[in-house]
């Protein structure tokens, strides 16, 4: 009732949770996303009855993790929604950059059913500002936008100028899960240390190639969940740890190599962790014929109309997603959360929940009665 996507989050979940589980004090914590996965592999799920359908209609922007919540508790609540997705199915970032080996398309789409099953028109290939305009969404008497991050961040490595051979490793993983299988070639590194950088590693290790993964910290500071960064080594990825690629190593345009540069960590920095500063004398040359670039993704929010504010790449919200255009919530990774499922989830939620407040107070109805704090995913 609570979670839309149980059957996801048994897979791709960090769990979080299970790190304050309080059997932990007795023995370990509970299982809980191995236990979600257990049950919704085994119990057929058929969707809610549906309420008495309200009069108002509310736009979901993105059919990721966070549009797909915000839709699943909307329609529970009784909204007529419509969800836009500029790509071709539906799924965002849980069909676009997760692997199939992780994330099984089957249970994805019978997740998504379900929630179309409750009254929910999901329209792909529509993307606002580009098919429609903002202005075309003026039926609708709320939005929910929760686009996703899609735009890769530059690594800046010199002279990688029209390399073809030197991609974004998103762009890769779009393509991989897509259905297609570029030519990588024997050694593949991929830069970068987060849950992008592993999907890409283990992706192109299935392609055929011998992949390093070259990380400017320590292990210690990987945001990658464990059991990627853990499984990734059992396949027989390679880690080079307190390394940065500098420049790339080309002949006629063809990517022969990278020159690299160890690191050691100096001073916290702005987000608390230790900052890498190069060692003296410490370039060294690795073998490359593809290089995949996974440092992190920013958000394309040029869409958004105007009286939203933005921040640092990231929508101003408050508590319940309300941006700083009353009629406009943002959520997932366009608001300023941590980048995960789970965390989506939360948001595409507490929005549903603050889009159900604001319409009431604007039809003269008593708002619901909400802890806020409770409401933390």
């Amino acid at each position: 009732r609570e979670l839309p996507l149980p059957s996801v989050c048994g897979r791709v979940c960090k769990h979080p949770c299970e790190l304050v589980c309080k059997r932990q004090e007795l023995d370990e914590p509970i299982a809980i996303a191995a236990l979600k996965r257990f049950v919704t592999d085994r119990a057929a799920s058929s969707p809610d009855s549906l309420p008495i359908i309200k009069r108002q209609k509310v736009a979901v922007i993105g059919s990721g993790p966070a549009g797909l919540a915000a839709a699943y508790h909307l329609a529970r609540l009784g909204y007529r929604v419509t969800v836009f997705e500029a790509a071709p199915e539906a799924g965002g970032m849980l069909r676009l950059g997760i692997p199939e080996y992780r994330l099984p398309r089957a249970i994805l789409d019978r997740t998504i059913d379900r929630i179309a099953a409750l009254g929910v028109e999901i329209r792909c290939s529509t993307a606002i500002g580009r098919d429609i305009e903002w202005s075309e969404l003026d039926e609708f008497d709320a939005v929910f936008a929760a686009p996703g991050a899609h735009v890769g961040k530059d690594a800046r490595i010199e002279s990688s100028n029209d390399v073809p051979t030197i991609r974004a490793g998103l762009e890769f993983l779009k393509e991989v899960n897509a259905g297609a299988r570029p030519a990588v070639g024997d050694h593949v590194i991929v830069v970068g240390g987060g849950n992008t950088a592993m999907d890409c590693a283990r992706s192109a290790l299935r392609l055929g190639s011998a992949v390093t993964v070259l990380y400017r910290r320590t292990p210690l500071e990987m945001p990658a969940i464990p059991q990627e960064v853990k499984e990734a080594k059992l396949e027989g990825v390679g880690f080079q740890f307190l390394a940065t690629p500098a420049a790339a190593r080309t002949e006629d345009g063809r990517l022969l190599g990278i020159e690299c540069q160890r690191m050691e960590l100096g001073p916290p920095d702005d987000s608390g962790r230790r900052r890498p500063v190069p060692v003296e004398d410490g370039r060294f040359s690795m073998i490359a014929d593809f290089v995949l670039t996974a440092i992190g993704e920013d958000c394309d929010l040029a869409f958004l109309p105007h009286g939203v504010e933005i921040s640092g790449g990231v929508a101003k919200v408050d508590e319940l997603c309300e941006s700083t255009n009353a009629s406009v919530f943002v959520g997932g990774d366009a608001a300023d959360l941590p980048r995960s499922v789970a965390d989506a989830l939360g948001s595409g939620k507490r929005a549903a929940l603050g889009i159900d407040q604001w319409l009431r107070e604007r039809a003269g109805e008593a708002p619901a009665a909400l802890d806020v704090a409770a409401l933390r995913f």
